[in-house]
């Protein structure tokens, strides 16, 4: 009669595979996986834990600073040139996509509404102020270097200036123009 290997059923009673002493308990994959998921959950919470204690001690810190500038204040200080403006905030709500390019005026093509549009945006040839010899050693104009307007006659007393901001759109509206391929500005 054939010899036949023995069944799982009679491997399960015999003794010598059934000891039950625990000598190789530690190395079931079930109790290592358990304890390093329990040890991986303890260092998560605690990293949790002290990174909110943290946060909450820095933007505490920053809050109660003397150094914290106010949001609507420039870091070099409101120019003297605007302190006979009254400034009132009124808060709008604007809705201004970023890449809304179907309403925008401003990024249509070349076309003359366009061209108009964006002439009267930067104002190179108008836009001018008139700052008075008393602020302009503030705001650090140099009365050797730079023109001084002397017309009381047609209201033209004071440093002619210009807001930064117009000047970087007129830089803006030159990239425009030339960033297309077949722009007609070349003539200019």
């Amino acid at each position: 009669m054939a010899s036949y290997p023995p069944k799982y059923s009679e491997l399960a009673q015999d003794a010598t595979l059934s000891d039950q002493s625990g000598a190789y308990e530690e190395d079931l994959p079930g109790t290592r996986r358990k304890w390093t998921t329990a040890r991986w959950t303890v260092l998560l919470f605690t990293s949790l834990v002290s990174t909110n204690i943290l946060t909450g001690i820095i933007a505490t810190k920053a809050a109660h600073s003397h150094h914290a500038a106010q949001a609507f204040v420039p870091p070099y200080g409101i120019p003297p040139f605007f302190n006979n403006i009254s400034l009132n905030l009124n808060p709008q709500e604007i809705y201004a996509p970023l890449y809304d390019r179907s309403h925008s005026l401003y990024r249509k093509h070349d076309s003359p509404e366009t061209e108009v549009a964006w002439r009267e945006l930067t104002q190179l040839d108008s836009g001018l102020l008139l700052l008075p010899k008393e602020q302009a050693a503030q705001v650090g104009i140099d009365p050797t270097r730079h023109a001084y307007w002397d017309d009381p006659g047609q209201g033209l007393v004071g440093y002619p200036v210009r807001l930064e901001a117009t000047y970087q759109l007129h830089c803006l509206n030159l990239l425009r123009r030339f960033s297309y391929f077949h722009y007609n500005y070349t003539n200019e």
